[in-house]
């Protein structure tokens, strides 16, 4: 159900909070998030790794990372950066 889903929720303020940490990737696998697929849209997505170094760096809320996620959605597998990582519920 929606609120079973709601529990292992990764928000981008988890992220942000622990994105450097050697254990995140681990962490964060089987964890689902709400991620912007274009303005206006959004799609619930299981994360299946986390790529450190892969993009250019950016800035999320004035912190600066580097880190993309696998997402899983059906058969679509897609890389996004954790900028698109939604903090809004499902």
């Amino acid at each position: 159900s929606l609120s079973d889903l709601e529990r292992c929720r990764l928000s981008r303020r988890l992220v942000l909070r622990f994105f450097k940490m050697t254990w995140f990737g681990k962490y964060i696998q089987g964890m689902w998030v709400r991620c912007q697929t274009s303005p206006g849209r959004y799609e619930i997505s299981q994360v299946n790794a986390l790529s450190k170094g892969t993009v250019q760096p950016y800035k999320i809320d004035g912190v600066i990372c580097n880190c993309t996620v696998k997402l899983v959605c059906g058969s679509v597998i897609r890389h996004i950066a954790l900028d698109l990582i939604s903090n809004g519920a499902f």
